[in-house]
């Protein structure tokens, strides 16, 4: 049996751009060789509907560093993967976008839709996270929220994805550091309006023992920091489990700080130490929706299901 191909796989998001490099087969798993990420904010105030120029020329850049470590790798262009997800699918110039990337990294990219989206970053979880019982996968993204409804057998039973990404809700209603509680309940009361026609869809579903899986910034930030911080590991973060009550005080003591003071507090990522609170209204609201008082964290998601996914194809 031949060995399993290297693989590139690279997740566009609205707010941070992921590569990974990896091998992947069923016998031994997803196998990690190389993994980046850079917060780049291309969905940035998109109010009309388009990427700006300096949000593009970054990415790009981002993406053109991230050609030069596959090239390191001898990973050629059927072996890359690149997918774009809802600051670029809602673009009006997102052609433009495509195009500069494919003219100085090589890279075609490819445009997802929410629900192709959702069946990517399940098949991630999957390969991480192993519990029994129905689990509602929550990829909090900047640009939208995936939620992906999987049965006790694995199979997707609903998926929908809300345009109520950390970098929206940011810029619609946080404009200052420390957290004003105004704006705060404004955003709560907005997020709790559409999570609540999520779980009106999903409780038609037969739900045993119904597991909210977090994946995406938010939550693997959340569970770094409940974890006990220190040096980042991915397979730490794999399966812990967060509770509601926990993620409230972090929350408290985050909103407590100036941006600056919650990146010498906290082991929060450069260029999240502002929608931190955004995406944490969501993890909370989302959970108390559902009733449940505890969330499991993957760190496994939209990039890993990519190259699962490329994987899984016949040569």
């Amino acid at each position: 049996m031949s060995a399993p191909l290297l693989l590139g796989a690279i997740d566009i998001g609205s707010n941070t751009i992921r590569l990974l490099i990896g091998e992947y087969s069923l016998s031994k798993g997803l196998i990690t060789r190389h993994s980046e990420r850079q917060v780049t904010r291309l969905g940035k105030r998109m109010s009309n509907g388009l990427l700006l120029a300096d949000a593009i020329d970054y990415s790009v850049k981002v993406l053109q560093e991230y050609r030069e470590i596959l090239d390191d790798y001898g990973i050629e262009d059927q072996q890359i993967m690149a997918v774009a997800t809802s600051a670029v699918r809602n673009a009006r110039n997102r052609d433009e976008f495509i195009a500069s990337v494919k003219q100085h990294t090589g890279i075609n990219v490819q445009v997802v839709n929410g629900e192709q989206e959702a069946r990517l970053s399940a098949l991630g979880v999957c390969a991480a996270i192993k519990v029994a019982g129905s689990k509602l996968v929550v990829d909090i993204g900047g640009g939208s929220v995936e939620f992906i409804l999987l049965g006790k057998d694995g199979e997707v039973q609903f998926s929908d994805s809300v345009e109520m990404g950390v970098v929206r809700l940011t810029e619609k209603f946080i404009t200052r550091a420390p957290m004003q509680i105004d704006e705060y309940l404004s955003m709560q009361e907005f997020v709790l309006k559409k999570v609540q026609a999520i779980q009106k869809q999903v409780s038609q579903f037969e739900l045993s023992n119904l597991k909210i899986v977090g994946t995406a910034g938010t939550y693997t930030t959340a569970a770094h920091v409940l974890s006990g911080g220190g040096e980042y590991h991915p397979q730490r973060i794999n399966g812990f489990s967060c509770s509601v009550r926990e993620t409230k005080q972090l929350l408290d003591k985050i909103s407590s700080l100036t941006l600056a003071q919650r990146l010498e507090v906290f082991p929060v990522e450069k260029g999240r130490e502002d929608v931190i609170i955004a995406g944490l209204c969501l993890a909370i609201n989302i959970n108390q929706v559902f009733h449940l008082d505890h969330y499991v964290v993957s760190d496994y998601g939209l990039r890993e299901g990519i190259l699962i996914d490329m994987a899984q194809k016949p040569a």
